[in-house]
């Protein structure tokens, strides 16, 4: 089931948006001064960890360039460091007029795989879970345009948090990040689901698939087909508040509520949808990176 039908989009961008690092002692303001040119921003966090650990900075890029990351690589080479948190942005161009309805289907089908709290907003940007340090999170806005291209878009971005996190993404190194398949990084956490109504009303009421829709005869002569599986999942969802919601993130707050249930089976009611349209171009990216190194 779709609300809403998704509009065209002209171009997929996906960078690194945002990189922490822990670093065992305090980098030149040279190296700082470099980094601040192939950046956005570059700073340290000149509180140390309140726990016993062998690194005692923080530095944050923001908007961060891969001429900032082959640096940063070439600087450390072997040296210890760590990789705390990561943030991969999607910027999905579309035109002024239809970045409303591209948030509005997002925002419907767009889900997170073992999600923790409640989906909100917060002063017009989409939060997942959380707004403050969840482990892993999507964000997404669209009043802003483009950091790489300028042009209007609905940015879509993947917040992972804590070194276990960024591991997960198989993030270890810089070398890491720059040789980062951002296509195949997306086609994995990109995940549009939609409900599938009469799975929901075949297990609620035990209909087999098998079964033939109930054909019912009005007054007047006037036949019609009414499909029990449809309206008894109706009435579930009714029932919890859950048929087109005002809430934000309608598919999430399904798949959260069908995993706290224990008749109902997740993947069966929440339906894959097709997410290659929003895959940024694998072969340009990575040809950049692999001729750049």
């Amino acid at each position: 089931m779709q609300r809403i039908q998704p509009p065209e989009i002209k171009d997929r961008v996906s960078y690194i948006d945002t990189v922490s690092i822990w670093l065992p002692w305090t980098p030149p303001k040279e190296l700082m001064a470099e980094l601040g040119k192939r950046c956005g921003t570059a700073k340290i966090d000149w509180k140390a960890e309140p726990w016993p650990s062998p690194y005692r900075r923080r530095m944050q890029l923001h908007e961060t360039m891969r001429s900032a990351l082959r640096l940063l690589e070439k600087v450390f080479g072997e040296k210890s460091y760590l990789i705390n948190e990561v943030h991969i942005a999607l910027d999905l161009i579309v035109s002024r007029q239809q970045r409303e309805r591209l948030e509005m289907f997002l925002d419907d089908h767009i889900v997170q795989r073992w999600h923790v709290g409640e989906v909100i907003y917060h002063k017009g940007t989409r939060y997942s879970n959380w707004r403050k340090w969840p482990n892993s999170q999507i964000v997404i806005y669209s009043d802003k345009p483009s950091k790489v291209t300028g042009q209007p878009c609905v940015h879509v971005e993947w917040r992972s948090r804590g070194s276990t996190k960024v591991r997960q993404l198989k993030v270890k190194s810089f070398s890491d990040l720059i040789m980062l398949d951002h296509r195949e990084f997306w086609r994995r956490h990109f995940i549009l689901e939609y409900v599938d109504v009469r799975s929901v009303g075949r297990q609620t009421a035990g209909l087999s698939k098998a079964r033939k829709p109930e054909r019912k005869i009005l007054r007047g002569g006037f036949e019609y087909v009414c499909d029990r599986a449809i309206r008894a999942g109706n009435i579930v969802l009714r029932a919890e508040g859950l048929m087109f919601t005002k809430k934000p993130g309608w598919a999430q707050q399904i798949r959260d509520w069908a995993n706290t249930v224990d008749w109902c089976h997740t993947p069966s009611i929440m339906k894959r949808m097709d997410n290659d349209a929003y895959l940024p171009e694998p072969s340009e990216y990575l040809a950049a990176n692999k001729a750049s190194l």
